[in-house]
């Protein structure tokens, strides 16, 4: 394959001028990469070999024999290289993702229907976790562990408006710190930057309902977990109507809202299988590619 459709490859998933920005900054940056020959067009090569291989999950071996390199390089090149760029990556996501102000998400929301007018949301939020392939056996005491994964991982929390336009990224962080865990690490982050605004979540940010006083978080409520009788001898195992309606109402725009991580999956296959190199570096691709999915909108 050429670098000419490496890069017709590459905007499958990016608009030509989010990959020109991409090459442009690690240009700027001017990263110490290994090569034997560094023709004219090297950086831009290079740039090109680490979103392909991260789009595709081949190995290093494979991907260079599959490329058509114009140039001599080995495979500790292109590995030296690759750990080079990805930080690289990270700062130029960072800088796609911008906190907006109550008035947009507000306008952002204004389009998503029936249930819109029932419960007024203007945020959404959720959290993710990447398989991370360790060479040594890990307990599931252990802080890395996730057991949603069923092995090491990492742990992403992102806060979008109803375009799914990401606002904010936590992480990677320990997937022991659960949804509830993390609003109270956050708290004084949260109610200082997103006062006045009503956030869609799942049963997991429960704990956000009641403590914070300026966000409301709007979660669907749980049926009781044990069976009680009031005086009337009536069954309460169920949740009220106008209970179940808020219920179905808050489940309805969530659906609505499509997930950035099931985006940067498709379209990055590296996240969809274990990662084998340095976590630091897994997290520089979440914040590439959550930055990729933003200049996509």
């Amino acid at each position: 394959m050429s670098f000419a459709q490496v890069r017709q490859n590459l905007l499958e998933t990016m608009k030509p001028t989010t990959l020109m920005e991409i090459v442009r900054f690690v240009e700027q940056k001017k990263p110490v990469l290994w090569g034997e020959q560094k023709p004219r067009a090297f950086f831009k090569q290079q740039v090109y070999f680490v979103l392909l291989k991260l789009k595709t999950e081949m190995g290093f071996q494979k991907l260079k024999t599959y490329l058509a390199f114009p140039h001599q390089i080995s495979i500790c090149s292109l590995e030296h290289n690759f750990a080079t760029l990805l930080p690289l990556f990270e700062l130029w996501g960072r800088e796609k993702i911008t906190l907006g102000s109550i008035q947009e998400w507000k306008t952002a929301s204004r389009n998503l229907g029936e249930e819109n007018e029932k419960i007024h949301p203007n945020l959404w939020m959720d959290s993710v976790e990447f398989r991370i392939k360790d060479r040594h056996s890990v307990s599931c005491h252990d802080p890395s562990w996730s057991y949603k994964c069923n092995s090491p991982g990492r742990k992403f929390m992102v806060l979008m408006d109803a375009r799914c336009q990401i606002q904010k990224l936590w992480g990677g962080y320990s997937p022991k710190i659960y949804d509830g865990h993390f609003l109270k690490i956050q708290r004084d982050w949260i109610e200082e930057n997103l006062t006045g605004t009503k956030i869609v979540a799942d049963q997991h940010f429960d704990w956000g309902r009641n403590p914070l006083k300026k966000v409301t978080f709007l979660v669907p409520i749980k049926n009781p977990s044990k069976r009680k009788w009031n005086e009337d001898l009536e069954d309460l195992t169920q949740l009220i109507k106008e209970q179940q309606t808020r219920n179905k109402a808050i489940r309805s725009v969530r659906a609505r809202v499509e997930s950035p991580f099931g985006w940067i999956k498709t379209h990055f296959q590296t996240l969809n299988s274990s990662w084998y190199s340095d976590p630091a570096l897994l997290d520089c691709v979440v914040w590439l590619t959550i930055g990729i999915h933003n200049s996509q909108l």
